[in-house]
Parts: C-alpha cells; structure tokens; sequence
C-alpha cells in the first residue's frame, strides 16, 4: 500500500473464492473487496475448461479482459471467439455468458460500476 490514497494490492496475496467453475479474486467491491471504497467492481476470475457461466443480464455495463486462454462470449447474435488481448464490453440489459473454449485455465480481469444503471438507460 502506498500514501496518499494510492494503494497496491499483491493480486496473488489475495484469496481466491472457489466456484464450481473455477475460482475469483475480489479486488474492488464495497462488501467483499480488498479496497471497499472505489466506485467500481473488479475482479480475476478463473474458468476451468469446458465449463461457461449460463446466460444472464446484468443492470450495469460490464467489461472483461481476457488475460490468458480462448474465451467464448455467448450474445445475443451468437457465439463469438475471443483470446488474450482483447476487451468484451457488454452493455447494460444485453445477455451474455462468457464460457472457456480451451484446453487450459481461462483469466480474465471483470470490471463494473458499484452503482447499477437505472432500468430506463438500459440497452
């Protein structure tokens, strides 16, 4: 941790929470986190393979880093493959399910807002 309200975190020294599709490390969230007080969500999560998160809808934008693996994002326009280095933004009210299509572990760094989006704003 540093001063004046920047802090470090060691992602390695933090916990992981096992799921039975993996694992994810809470960084920033105002119940669960290890800084509780930023406006925005994040977490590392890690996928086992063959296994994906079933569809849903989230009342806020979401976006996802794909750190390490060959992701698969179910949207509403079908399936679409994505890999390291790039982004998913899914917008708020639009269902997706973001699944590991590969052989090894699937990383990803997961981003939201803390606050939900008001359901007239949504897409």
């Amino acid at each position: 941790m540093a001063g004046n309200g920047v802090r470090i975190i060691n992602i390695e020294g933090v916990s992981p929470t096992e799921a039975p599709w993996g694992a994810l490390r809470i960084l920033f969230d105002r119940e669960k986190g290890i800084v509780r007080d930023a406006g925005l969500h994040i977490h590392i999560t890690e996928v086992k393979p063959g296994v994906r998160h079933e569809p849903h809808i989230h009342d806020h934008d979401e976006i996802i880093f794909v750190l390490e693996g060959k992701a698969i994002e179910h949207s509403p326009s079908g399936p679409i493959e994505v890999g390291p280095g790039q982004v998913i933004y899914v917008p708020a009210g639009v269902e997706h399910g973001t699944g590991n299509a590969g052989d090894g572990i699937l990383k990803l760094i997961v981003i939201f807002p803390t606050e939900t989006m008001p359901k007239d704003k949504r897409q």
